[in-house]
């Protein structure tokens, strides 16, 4: 099943189909981004199960990141991200929507969201009551890929929530009971910079 909206809706989701036999890119859901008064579609990516598995958020981001933005992230789980890849920033006391306008979080960064049904965890996840690669408390354990805005200056974030591709808004997050926590980049982005 699934199911799509216009570029004015809360949400837009599609459901990868079960059969093994797709190959690894199966089809794209087309979101407008805007940028100022420029406007593009962006065809995210739907990946087959064969290629991403259910519940592989940070594997779905990181292929979709490569294929959207060029963009090279390390093999990891969500939850060990934050070791992995750049830790921009955590969020804390501000909205993605500002950290958007301040340029802070821009098209092709992650942002590691925890669950607030759960307390910390998304229950769903594999590694619910599991520590991180240095023995601490999983600080979340889902990843969306910041894409662009909406047409109201809303963050767009594409996701794979176990087997569902989602472009969400910070709203649409926050109502799910998924909390923003860390904004994160490619070590690939700092090695640009240095070389500069």
């Amino acid at each position: 099943m699934s199911k799509r909206k216009d570029e004015n809706s809360v949400t837009q989701c599609l459901t990868m189909p079960q059969n093994l036999n797709f190959p690894s890119y199966q089809t794209t859901l087309p979101v407008i981004v805007h940028h100022g008064k420029k406007r593009r579609v962006l065809n995210i990516p739907v990946y087959s199960i064969s290629a991403v598995d259910i519940r592989q958020c940070s594997k779905y981001v990181r292929m979709a990141a490569l294929d959207l933005f060029g963009k090279t992230y390390t093999h990891s789980h969500a939850w060990n991200r934050r070791y992995k890849d750049i830790l921009v920033r955590p969020i804390m006391n501000s909205s993605l929507e500002e950290l958007s306008r301040r340029k802070i979080l821009v098209p092709g960064m992650l942002v590691g969201s925890h669950n607030s049904d759960s307390a910390l965890y998304n229950p769903l996840s594999e590694m619910f009551n599991y520590k991180d690669i240095k023995g601490c408390d999983a600080l979340y354990s889902h990843i969306s890929l910041y894409i662009g805005n909406n047409k109201n200056g809303e963050p767009l974030f594409a996701e794979q929530y176990i087997t569902d591709i989602n472009v969400r808004t910070e709203k649409d997050m926050l109502k799910f009971g998924l909390i923003p926590k860390e904004i994160l980049d490619s070590n690939e982005s700092l090695l640009k910079k240095r070389s500069k």
